[in-house]
């Protein structure tokens, strides 16, 4: 890695989430929100998408800087011309070849070019097609790391634990790039999935902090792992919530890709209600997606401490 300098980190484009508590995870009221009104098959497309959420309680988070956007093509292009490291998408997948090779399909206009550049007028969309370990290569280059689930949920919601980083009100084409389509058997069909927009567009959707971005047009990677089965038989990280949520120190060994990585945010090919700030999905370390990019965080402590350590706690018993 790079050896860390702060004074490099350019800060004017990152937002400042300051230390509190916030409400993480959804609440029954909410759910029955988000069902109100809808019809059986998109009441169960909820459940759905929010099946891996936790239920909500309050939650202590140390203080953090976040990115206010996702990380765009010209920025990682940046990285990929000072080190010479290639998005994962240039080579086979291990265990799904079949999935790594997207030359016939709408989405190969995002695909990354062979000398690591990138079609024209990508350069302010999130950078896509980029794996957990290529995110995390580009963050540790530049001095900052993934975001936990945690800290990706209050740089979103806010304090008070908003729906959506806008607040409460339904989404909208200009709080977020995500897919209106009504027909369900229409909703996946290329003409129907919006493509990817610039990580500057839907200002009416910026978070509390001032977040621009964090939901819709494509998922974010996060740090840690979304299920562990059994996590007191897991000697690598930290339980930072009942059943979820365990750090891992990152290493290129085997150990990492031994479990799922978290992601949140929604993309432009989900319908609304995935996009809430506490739904959460997983996938793969080594997935390679036109609907998966990242943000990177960095907090005080990195600059205090060789191996920098995360703290959260729970504040509340309750789980309603």
């Amino acid at each position: 890695m790079t050896p860390f300098c702060p004074d490099e980190i350019d800060f004017s484009t990152m937002v400042h989430v300051p230390a509190g508590e916030f409400s993480f995870g959804v609440s029954d009221a909410d759910f029955l929100a988000l069902c109100e009104g809808k019809d059986q098959d998109t009441i169960e497309e909820i459940e759905l998408d929010l099946e891996h959420a936790l239920s909500l309680r309050r939650v202590y988070v140390e203080e953090f800087w976040i990115d206010r956007t996702p990380v765009t093509y010209q920025q990682y292009h940046q990285f990929i011309q000072a080190t010479g490291y290639l998005p994962s998408c240039l080579s086979v997948m291990p265990n799904h070849p079949e999935r790594s090779d997207y030359r016939d399909r709408a989405e190969a206009i995002y695909l990354w070019h062979a000398d690591g550049s990138y079609a024209a007028g990508l350069e302010d969309k999130p950078a896509v097609f980029v794996s957990w370990y290529d995110a995390l290569a580009y963050c540790e280059w530049s001095g900052k790391t993934l975001p936990t689930e945690i800290e990706w949920e209050k740089a979103a919601r806010g304090s008070a634990g908003f729906r959506y980083p806008w607040g409460n009100a339904e989404p909208t084409e200009a709080h977020c790039n995500c897919n209106f389509t009504e027909d369900l058997e229409l909703r996946y069909e290329d003409a129907n999935i919006p493509p990817l927009r610039s990580v500057y567009a839907g200002e009416l959707g910026k978070s509390p902090y001032g977040c621009l971005d964090m939901v819709g047009n494509a998922y974010e990677w996060c740090w840690n792992s979304l299920w562990i089965p059994d996590v007191k038989a897991n000697r690598y990280g930290e339980l930072v919530s009942e059943r979820y949520l365990v750090r891992f120190r990152w290493s290129k060994g085997v150990i990492m890709r031994s479990a799922d990585r978290a992601m949140r945010g929604g993309d432009r090919l989900s319908e609304p209600p995935v996009h809430v700030c506490a739904a959460r999905e997983e996938a793969e370390p080594w997935l390679i997606s036109p609907y998966v990019g990242f943000r990177c965080v960095w907090y005080p402590s990195r600059i205090r401490e060789d191996e920098p350590k995360r703290h959260w706690k729970r504040v509340s018993s309750s789980t309603s």
